[in-house]
């Protein structure tokens, strides 16, 4: 099911998208360590929520994937490594 992110459903989009970056994605560790800072830091999702609208993917009550939108474009996807290729966040 995908609805509308909350704030309610900011630590667990925080744990996934901390888990991508720690998981499937190669850079430079520096690199790495600012931009997962960025996007893990307490209120950064909540104050981009603002921007554009941003969802969540639920599995059973469980979030497996977050991302927005921009218009018509898609703007942010991040699904927990254990279940990517699995079909969360495919169009």
């Amino acid at each position: 099911m995908i609805k509308l992110f909350t704030d309610n459903d900011a630590d667990r989009c925080r744990e996934i998208i901390g888990k991508c970056f720690n998981e499937s994605v190669t850079l430079d560790q520096d690199v790495l360590s600012f931009i997962k800072n960025r996007y893990t830091k307490k209120g950064y999702l909540e104050a981009e929520n603002k921007k554009y609208p941003f969802f969540v993917f639920k599995k059973n009550k469980t979030i497996l994937g977050v991302g927005a939108l921009k218009g018509n474009n898609i703007k942010k996807v991040f699904v927990d490594p254990g279940y990517q290729g699995k079909g969360v966040g495919s169009v």
